[in-house]
Formats: structure tokens, sequence, C-alpha cells
């Protein structure tokens, strides 16, 4: 090694390069964590009981009629949407909300990430120390405007509904705070 030219200089180059590089990396990140997993239980579930109430009822519902019977259109909004998809379109919405993510500014410093199940390698567990939220949907097949949970870890839960802009944007809104 050579004290006196540009080894010198390379070496405290390098050494600055990997100083502002872990400095940058160990900025910590807010992530959101779709919980895909939950979301397509839950919606699934909801095509699931639409189709049962449409045809336990459908004897009534063909003698009175669907707007005489509770809960009828809405039950029949749903089954429609899950007509040849058994979750409604879940999958569907979390890809548009993950654009919305993408695309508004409030969620420039919030990495987005999708909890698919507790054998999936993107699990929670490596989030946990950085500021994590975990984002469940109460999805509804067929209506555009969803509720949802966003739980944060050792936070309290908040719940509000709204389309996919309106998720995204609050959910940014409330991850960076």
């Amino acid at each position: 090694m050579s004290v006196g030219g540009g080894t010198v200089k390379h070496l405290t180059l390098l050494v600055c390069v990997i100083a502002v590089t872990l400095a940058s990396c160990s900025k910590p990140r807010n992530v959101v964590e779709l919980d895909t997993w939950w979301d397509f239980d839950y919606a699934k579930n909801a095509c699931t009981s639409a189709q049962g109430f449409m045809k336990k009822n459908a004897n009534l519902i063909n003698r009175v009629g669907c707007g005489q019977v509770t809960a009828c259109e809405s039950m029949r909004r749903v089954n429609d949407a899950c007509a040849g998809d058994p979750s409604g379109g879940i999958l569907d919405f979390e890809e548009r909300l993950q654009a919305q993510f993408a695309a508004d500014p409030a969620c420039k410093d919030v990495q987005i990430v999708r909890f698919k199940g507790p054998t999936a390698r993107n699990s929670w567990l490596a989030y946990a120390p950085k500021k994590h939220w975990r984002l469940m949907l109460y999805f509804v097949p067929g209506s555009k405007v969803q509720s949802w949970t966003l739980s944060g870890f050792r936070r309290d839960a908040l719940s509000s509904a709204g389309t996919t802009d309106a998720i995204a944007h609050k959910v940014c809104a409330i991850a960076t705070q």
C-alpha cells in the first residue's frame, strides 16, 4: 500500500462512499403492509355469503321481488361481482390501490409490501423494527368505496372508508406523520 499517493485518496473516497450509503440505508422507512391474505379471505367469504343468501331466498325473491326482501339489492350486487371470480375482484382492487400508492406524492416515503400469508417470504416480521403499519380491507365486491383498518406497530388501529385514491392518500398521511 502506498502512503503518499492516490491509494490513500482512493481509500478515503471509498470510506466516504460506504459511510454515505450506510447512513441512507439506516434512514427509517415507513412500511405499509397490504394484508392480501386477510383481504382475499374476507372477500371470498363475502361472495360465499351472498351466493348463499340468493340461493336461500330465491323463491321469496321470485314471488315478491328483490326490492321487497331485506338486503336483497346489496346481496345481488355482491353476488353479481363474484360471478366468475370467487374473490369478487379483490386482487384487481389491490392492484389499483398499489398504483394509487405509487402515484400519490404523499406516499414517497412509504414502502408498500404485500403479506400473502405466514409462509410467504415477505412476512411482516421482517419489517417489525421499522415504522410498520398493516392495512386490512373489509372488501365488499361490487362497491367502489371500501372500508379499511390501519393498525400500527405499537399503535392504535384507525379505520375509515374510501375509494383507492382516498385510501392511499389517507394511509400515507397517517404512516408518515
